[in-house]
């Protein structure tokens, strides 16, 4: 007996099948790049520890991805997933080389994460979790004594920015929100269609942590810096967490007394692929390090000035909660004003707060922050820029940006051609 497949039938087993794939997989950092004073990205990239790169009909989730998740993490859980130890630097895949006080990018694809919305699944198939503001929130920690010891628990949410958190070993750099406000991947979403409008180039573009080497970081030997993403699922009505879920990954740079020469002020016009996020070289914390993840209908402008800690000597962790379950999420709303959000061809994202802290030592942490901003930032008159000359110190990051309070986020196919 032969058996046909209805095209229209074998049509929608791909869609389902490739939206399947994206919303399955999850995020790893693919490249770094150095930032010029101007915004462009310039020499060659380097690679976190233990890169393997992507090849067709190879599943490199197994070898990349190192998930943090359920309700119970375990206090021991290594902050490196065990092919990310120290010194495993694939051949071929070589450190970035940077000095001290350079801006560095680190760029990772979405995913799915932010451009596939429930709008874009085929009929039938299970709605996403409702996430953070943001798509959940990216936590940047750098030290020069990194150990192969270093736990999860140990560093999140206990390094803090003026290095006094914890053992003292290490800093926290920066804070942004997983959603860079201009990072796209091409599928069957209206907001994947409206993310590529805004983009003149052709192709996908990566999303990006653009943070600052600090002063210390020594200009020999190398500085580690650790990735964190927290990605929990939320109640999409109190917004407490039913699922953390976390992310990290571990970088080496290979440290050089060459900083990257001044190249004049940044340039907003130009190939968004191989340009920083102007906001992102302002201010080190985009989002407030010690807040609970929230709704996006709770987000708050966030001033931009770190807590140095919280009420037990760290900033304020995470708590866990209980449940499984994945509740249906919102589709978003219209374009404010009647219009999509703009900014040098981006759609930019805020920072949020909550007064809310939690004590680490009754809480359990797991961590996290969502997935759909679209926001303005008013940026202040102070701007960054890099001294000239190889061996002038360049100024750390300056000015805080006045942000605004989220839009609506992922908004239906129908808001995008209105």
């Amino acid at each position: 007996m032969k058996f046909q497949l209805n095209p229209k039938a074998g049509l929608a087993a791909l869609v389902l099948l490739a939206c399947a794939s994206i919303t399955e997989a999850h995020t790893w950092t693919e490249q770094l790049r150095l930032i010029a004073s101007n915004g462009t990205f310039v020499g060659a990239p380097g690679y976190q520890r233990g890169y393997s790169p992507r090849k067709a009909g190879v599943d490199t989730n197994k070898d990349m991805v190192y998930e943090l998740n359920g309700q119970n993490i375990p206090k021991t859980s290594p902050m490196c997933k065990a092919s990310q130890k120290i010194g495993n630097q694939t051949p071929g895949f070589d450190m970035l080389k940077a000095a001290p006080q350079d801006f560095i990018a680190i760029q990772y694809e979405e995913n799915g994460h932010v451009t596939l919305t429930n709008d874009g699944l085929p009929k039938g198939t299970q709605p996403q979790p409702t996430r953070p503001a943001g798509n959940g929130t990216v936590f940047v920690y750098g030290t020069k004594q990194p150990s192969n010891d270093d736990t999860y628990f140990g560093i999140h949410r206990v390094w803090n920015a003026d290095g006094t958190g914890g053992d003292k070993r290490g800093k926290l750099l920066a804070t942004r929100y997983f959603d860079d406000g201009q990072c796209y991947q091409s599928n069957n979403d209206a907001y994947s269609a409206f993310r590529k409008s805004k983009s003149p180039e052709d192709g996908e573009v990566l999303c990006q942590t653009d943070v600052q080497l600090p002063a210390d970081a020594g200009t020999t030997g190398t500085y580690t810096l650790y990735w964190v993403w927290e990605f929990p699922s939320l109640d999409p009505k109190t917004g407490s967490i039913i699922t953390p879920e976390d992310y990290t990954a571990c970088i080496d740079i290979s440290m050089t007394s060459n900083p990257v020469p001044a190249a004049g002020a940044f340039v907003a016009k130009q190939d968004i692929k191989s340009k920083a996020i102007e906001a992102q070289l302002k201010t080190s914390f985009l989002v407030d390090p010690s807040a609970v993840p929230v709704l996006q209908a709770a987000a708050k402008p966030f001033s931009g000035e770190a807590p140095s800690s919280g009420p037990n000597g760290s900033a304020a962790s995470t708590p866990t909660v209980t449940g499984t379950a994945k509740p249906k999420q919102s589709s978003g709303g219209q374009k404010p004003n009647g219009a999509a959000p703009s900014a040098a061809g981006a759609d930019n994202i805020v920072t949020v707060t909550v007064t809310k802290t939690v004590d680490r030592s009754t809480a359990p942490t797991s961590a996290p922050q969502t997935q759909q901003p679209k926001l303005s930032i008013n940026e202040s008159a102070a701007t960054s820029s890099k001294a000239t000359g190889t061996n002038q110190a360049k100024p750390g990051i300056t000015g805080v940006p006045v942000v605004q309070p989220f839009l609506p986020g992922r908004r239906q196919a129908r808001a995008f051609s209105a």
